[in-house]
């Protein structure tokens, strides 16, 4: 049995080491000492609950953003022509109601993210760093564990490794995603995702790094700052059970998209808030500073009460199809 107050392994050696030479007392000691000043210093300190600072991109973050507005994004033809189709509804559906967010979109929700350490029980190592937000319970592994084969299954958390650069910064690389979305208006990502995270505390503040890569997808990689207030309660609602019910009344065969002639919808996000319609739909090269010059040369939006009757009618056309 271990001696009161020993801890597992670490127990046994100090137990024994009692009995050595004080030359090996000494450098004991000062190994456990080393790693439990490595564990406190720089891999304890993200442990807590983290609320969201809304003072960043809070039109996607909040109520989410319009259909149309891909502002921001380094889009492709291909991600702009899913995004067209789909509708921020489909969330109702009982189907989907529970599908759990991606990591990736998640850590920009608007909850609070709960962080955990996971040690060994021996060596005191860390093995883990265990989330909970909107999404199931992320592992973020520690230790030197190899990445799943190409043939393992994909998650809505992925598979993330982590380590600790810089002494206090920890870097995260996530792969293994399954299908998901960046914005809540359909711009979606490809199982080939791949997330890297960088995690900067100071103080009571944590700033979070995010660089979303995807060749499906993305033109470029998509770079987002998050920030967070460190909190001292644990929020009871972390993590929380999922029951699907019926929110919005609907035939089986209504499924919420939009359809190929619905151009409408997309386009009044840039008509009302006076937006050139290609700057909406994003791009890497809407990106950048100098698109400002471009954009004064691109050709007028249309009225907002034409848009506005294109749009009664496009539905008006839907509604009479048969279902």
């Amino acid at each position: 049995m271990y001696a009161p107050g020993s801890f597992g392994g670490f127990g046994r050696r100090i137990n024994m080491a009692k009995n050595c030479s004080g030359a090996l007392v000494i450098l004991l000691s000062a190994g456990v000492t080393a790693l439990a000043s490595q564990s406190v210093s720089a891999q304890s300190i993200m442990n807590g609950v983290w609320n969201s600072v809304f003072t960043e991109d809070i039109g996607d973050r909040g109520g989410g953003p319009e259909p149309g507005d891909y502002t921001g994004v380094p889009t492709t033809a291909a991600s702009r022509s899913v995004a067209q189709t789909g509708d921020a509804q489909d969330v109702t559906l009982p189907e989907w109601q529970c599908r759990p967010h991606l990591s990736h979109y998640g850590i920009r929700g608007p909850g609070p993210i709960a962080i955990r350490e996971e040690l060994d029980p021996q060596t005191l190592a860390q093995v883990a760093l265990r989330t909970h937000m909107i999404f199931p319970q992320r592992d973020i592994w520690m230790d030197d564990r190899p990445e799943p084969p190409e043939w393992a299954a994909h998650t809505w958390s992925g598979f993330s490794k982590g380590r600790w650069i810089a002494g206090d910064v920890l870097r995260v690389h996530t792969t293994k995603y399954k299908r998901g979305w960046i914005k809540r208006n359909g711009l979606p990502t490809s199982d080939e995702a791949v997330f890297d995270e960088y995690f900067m505390r100071y103080g009571d503040l944590m700033t979070h790094i995010g660089i979303l890569t995807d060749p499906e997808y993305l033109s470029e990689p998509l770079v987002r700052s998050t920030t967070f207030e460190w909190v001292t309660n644990w929020p009871r609602n972390l993590p929380f059970a999922c029951r699907p019910l019926i929110e919005v009344p609907r035939s089986r065969a209504d499924l919420p998209m939009l359809l190929p002639n619905q151009t409408a919808v997309i386009q009044s996000y840039a008509v009302k808030n006076n937006v050139p319609m290609e700057a909406a739909l994003g791009s890497a090269e809407t990106l950048l500073p100098e698109y400002q010059d471009k954009m004064a040369t691109l050709p007028p939006n249309p009225p907002v009460a034409t848009i506005e009757k294109l749009e009664r009618e496009q539905n008006a056309e839907n509604a009479r199809r048969p279902r």
